[in-house]
């Protein structure tokens, strides 16, 4: 499988299931078991890594432990620009740009502080279509005919885009 076996309290377990002492995981790289869906682990995603991380901060501040127990409230993704599909809780399958939509806005609601989310979102409207945008989400850079792109920074030798 690739991951570190735990069990739903986050510590480590070997394969016959015995605790490994004082060693913990959590994230996509702990196979922690699913207990809403029995006989399965919890998906290596944020949204467990995220909950898992809670968990695991708790129990090491001195807490006892207790199972992890979070629902999968289910999964987007961007397929490009305006582009995108989502499953939620199971059962709602979206495509399309609502799709699209549902995965920038469960980015930002991720963000830690309102200042950081409003800077998401007015950075985003630059990408509406008048004024076009990146694949990366990025506005789209402009240019005068016959003159080149604007320098972003960087080595001055290096053009501004190049890998370095």
């Amino acid at each position: 499988m690739g991951r570190v076996i735990c069990l739903p309290t986050l510590q480590v377990a070997t394969t016959d299931g015995a605790i490994v002492p004082d060693a913990w995981a959590a994230g996509d790289c702990a196979a922690v078991p699913d207990l809403h869906n029995p006989g399965r682990v919890c998906p290596p995603n944020v949204q467990h890594a995220v909950r898992e991380g809670n968990d695991l901060a708790k129990v090491l501040c001195s807490a006892e432990p207790a199972d992890c127990k979070h629902k999968n409230v289910g999964a987007v993704a961007s397929l490009g620009l305006y582009k995108g599909v989502a499953q939620m809780f199971g059962r709602i399958k979206v495509r399309g740009v609502l799709a699209w939509v549902l995965h920038r806005s469960s980015h930002v609601f991720a963000m830690p502080t309102l200042n950081r989310e409003v800077r998401i979102m007015v950075g985003w409207t630059g990408c509406a279509p008048p004024s076009g945008c990146s694949t990366a989400g990025e506005p789209a850079r402009r240019r005068a005919p016959g003159r080149p792109l604007p320098r972003r920074g960087g080595h001055p030798g290096r053009m501004a885009n190049a890998p370095p």
